[in-house]
């Protein structure tokens, strides 16, 4: 199962869950209990035989906000 990375809007806390893929609700909050933390945009985990793509990732163009925490992070 993956790991979902979302951030309350409420109080700003960054969290994690394992899920399934198919999960439509979003979760509460773990610290504050405000209801349906949105997903963070996050970088994909990288397999040590997938160096390559790493390497192509690393020259890629950099994104201009973060994917949780900064303007724009809310899916």
């Amino acid at each position: 199962m993956p790991i979902y990375e979302y951030q309350c809007r409420a109080c700003g806390l960054i969290f994690e869950e394992i899920t399934t893929a198919a999960r439509e609700d979003a979760p509460d909050c773990p610290s504050c209990g405000a209801k349906k933390a949105p997903k963070c945009i996050s970088a994909a985990a990288v397999h040590s035989g997938e160096a390559q793509a790493l390497s192509a990732a690393r020259n890629a163009p950099k994104a201009t906000s973060s994917g949780c925490g900064g303007s724009g992070g809310f899916s």
